[in-house]
């Protein structure tokens, strides 16, 4: 594969891993779950404390604060924006869960 087109499909890839871990984190505070952690998504501490941060910036989530760098959400609540994103979004998520059952029935 040409190295340029590699590193595209890597960029694509990883807004994709973010947009998919935006939308369960969203889905979990909708379900009333504010006790995951970056384990919880097989995730690092850093890139579950960004997506907190990009959700609340864009109005997703409320009852948030910060210290020490730190995001707690335990009281996270999400707004009517984030159910708008989770409505939009989930013909999205639908597909993304069939196209993993394909690679993982390819695998076998």
């Amino acid at each position: 594969m040409h190295l340029l087109l590699q590193i595209d499909c890597e960029l694509e890839e990883d807004a994709m891993d973010k947009q998919r871990l935006l939308y369960v984190v969203l889905k979990e505070i909708n379900k009333g779950n504010c006790s995951f952690t970056a384990n919880s998504f097989d995730v690092s501490e850093e890139e579950l404390h960004d997506i907190i941060g990009i959700a609340k910036q864009e109005g997703f989530i409320q009852n948030i604060y910060w210290a020490d760098d730190i995001p707690h959400y335990e009281m996270a609540k999400i707004t009517l924006s984030g159910l708008k994103y989770l409505e939009e979004n989930s013909k999205w998520a639908k597909a993304c869960r069939i196209a993993k059952e394909v690679k993982d029935f390819i695998k076998l």
